[in-house]
């Protein structure tokens, strides 16, 4: 039984170990390489999902969608955690449960922080109340003695007290050497790490069903002209995209716009296009003046033209403004195609419509295009991106902290893992029981060497009292009780263990004979 414990007692290190290691893998902060976050609720915005004082543990994904609970780092204000409202391109839109508005600050996908994951009430409170008391440092100290007394040998606990009795000589209560057990730690923790890897490894299937995105980009170019008379004041005979056109030297403007659909993926596309002016004030009020009426187009690429009769324009002014009694100094125009795209992307259906406007301001002197804003594209070369869905089958990943290895993979790993631990233990037995198998003397020696002084000749043993002792443990017991070293000498194929203890000598003797050692005291009693 004392055995068996001895054996045990490695591999329950072992499990600890595991264990411990498997609570931080599934706990770790991702600040320190988990996938976990936990944010403390603050506010009643997400009540009554979430309400203040609750703790929310979040978990980084891959997708995150509408309708979802995310977290997400605000540049002012820190971690915010509401729901997704909708995904503008690159952008996430975030409200609260509570709130009528949408936040003001709109996310990329690498400030979010984690989907809500667990949410576990009131506890976050209590954590921060902890946070900011006495009790953290407290609890922190009784943890740390607490898992220190778990990991904890019993033999450890035995060289600890001796320590503190000032003992000098340490008597090893193990029949493994330290380097065994520490072997055995090891590889008891190699084996249910594998052997975790290998239940969860198998538990889930190697390949996954998956979506990946077929992008596409719908770009066009703007341009227009209108006819000069000879000798204007403009280098050229007709007005250049980009300039303004003088309403006393051109009347009408001719514009186009070229459109084209761009996908690396397989497509087949067509649709519809229009081509509009929306002739319009700051209070609101708009016409729309038709300038290429709706056309299909099939394929890639086509064009659209129109005119802009400024004069047809400002006849629409004139009514406008003796209806109203209202006159403006300026109106504004917008050159507005209307695109329809449909037909297949990479197998799936496609269903976009792109409507992009280049502006001018119109007076009684000119047509001049507005500039864009600082942050704004050159409104004569549009461009907007998109993307559909594309179902596929991938290889199935696990999320081991910063790593994320095929099922596939980790199923090899974890049974070559497993076989190398059992080779490894095996070995380690095997080394273990050829120790115990050597004659005794020899395992005496490995075991209490510290206390051991050979000697020629121990004195003569008729002069005081000699009590044999069964074993080689209670001999050692006694030298460790007294503080007497154990004195040790030969004849021949005899061995003879002493502990002197004033008129008394204990006595362990044994001897070998043809390969084997007898215990000479049992012999005796034979």
């Amino acid at each position: 039984m004392r055995l068996k414990g001895r054996w045990l007692s490695p591999l329950i290190s072992g499990l600890l170990v595991t264990l411990i290691g498997l609570a931080w893998v599934v706990a770790a902060p991702a600040q320190f390489g988990g996938q976990l976050s936990y944010v403390i609720v603050v506010g009643s915005s997400m009540e009554p999902a979430l309400r203040a004082g609750d703790l929310a543990i979040v978990r980084q994904e891959r997708e995150y969608g509408v309708g979802d609970v995310v977290a997400y780092r605000h540049p002012n204000i820190g971690a915010v955690i509401h729901r997704v409202s909708s995904h503008d391109g690159e952008r996430f839109v975030f409200k609260g449960d509570k709130n009528t508005w949408v936040d003001s600050h709109e996310p990329i996908e690498s400030e979010l922080i984690g989907k809500l994951w667990v949410q576990i009430p009131y506890v976050g409170a209590l954590m921060d109340g902890v946070r900011s008391s006495w009790i953290l440092p407290i609890a922190g100290g009784l943890l740390g003695a607490i898992t220190m007394a778990a990991l904890l040998k019993p033999g450890d606990a035995n060289k600890l007290r001796r320590r503190v009795r000032r003992v000098k000589q340490e008597i090893p209560a193990n029949a493994l050497s330290e380097s065994a057990q520490g072997a055995l730690t090891a590889i008891g923790a190699a084996f249910f790490a594998f052997l975790l890897l290998t239940v969860v490894s198998f538990a889930q299937p190697t390949h996954r069903n998956a979506t990946a995105d077929a992008k596409y980009e719908q770009t066009g170019v703007f341009s227009y002209t209108a006819p000069l008379p000879e000798g204007s004041v403009y280098d050229a005979e007709s007005v250049a995209t980009g300039e303004p056109i003088f309403r006393r030297l051109a009347s009408e403007a001719a514009v186009s716009f070229a459109y084209r659909f761009a996908s690396q993926n397989p497509h087949d596309v067509s649709g519809t296009h229009r081509l509009t002016a929306i002739l319009s004030d700051n209070t609101g009020w708009k016409r729309t003046i038709e300038l290429q009426p709706q056309t299909p187009f099939v394929g890639d690429t086509f064009s659209m033209h129109g005119v802009l009769d400024l004069r047809h324009t400002q006849s629409l002014i004139d009514q406008l403004e003796a209806l109203t009694g209202v006159n403006r100094d300026h109106y504004n125009v917008a050159i507005v195609p209307e695109v329809a795209t449909t037909g297949m992307l990479a197998g799936q259906e496609l269903s976009v419509a792109f409507s992009p406007r280049l502006s001018f301001r119109l007076d009684p002197l000119q047509l001049q295009l507005l500039p864009p804003g600082p942050r704004e594209a050159d409104p004569r070369s549009p461009v907007q991106s998109g993307a559909v869905q594309v179902p596929r089958i991938e290889p199935n990943t696990l999320s081991i902290l910063m790593l994320k290895p095929e099922v596939a993979n980790a199923r090899w790993l974890a049974l070559i893992g497993l076989t190398l631990s059992l080779a490894g233990a095996a070995a380690v037995a095997l080394l273990a029981f050829r120790a115990l198998a050597a004659d005794e003397p020899s395992r005496i020696r490995s075991r209490f060497g510290p206390l051991l002084v050979s000697v020629h000749a121990a004195g003569d043993p008729t002069a005081t009292r000699v009590v044999d002792v069964a074993t080689i443990d209670d001999l050692a017991r006694l030298a460790e009780r007294n503080g007497r070293m154990i004195l040790h000498e030969t004849h021949g194929r005899a061995h003879q263990y002493l502990v002197q203890d004033g008129e008394t000598t204990y006595r362990y003797q044994v001897f070998r004979r043809r390969g084997a050692v007898v215990n000479t005291a049992v012999e005796a009693a034979r």
